[in-house]
């Protein structure tokens, strides 16, 4: 298997894993805490997942796949902005929907978990 089709099956892959993290998750969240927190543990998520499909952006555009290299500057504006726009949503969705923030903490930790759970296939099913 080339590297290519390696690196695109394990992408595929993440995505996966993060939308199975989200879906137990959210069930989760909701027998336990109630919808409300279900809510903000799937707008969390949401989040992560937009956070994970920007770093995989950056990454192909640093490791050649994109057309064009972005600057160093810019990348490191984007950097920043990321971190404001997660901060940002996480204000707005305790404001307006007065949630706690828990449940989004633990959706934002779901690109986290579908990481190790990819850690854990390489281990285990990616024999080479």
């Amino acid at each position: 298997m080339t590297s290519r089709r390696f690196y695109a099956l394990a992408i595929a892959r993440l995505y996966r894993w993060m939308a199975a993290c989200a879906a137990g998750g959210f069930v989760t969240v909701l027998i336990w805490r109630g919808w409300r927190d279900a809510v903000g543990f799937a707008m969390g998520a949401l989040l992560s997942a937009g956070m994970f499909r920007w770093f995989h952006g950056i990454a192909e555009a640093i490791g050649g796949g994109g057309e064009t290299m972005p600057s160093r500057s810019r990348l490191a504006w984007l950097g920043a902005l990321r971190y404001g726009i997660i901060g940002g949503g996480a204000y707005v969705i305790m404001e307006v929907l007065h949630i706690q923030p828990a449940p989004i903490a633990g959706g934002l930790f779901v690109m986290v978990a579908a990481v190790l759970l990819e850690i854990l296939f390489q281990l285990i099913y990616a024999r080479t």
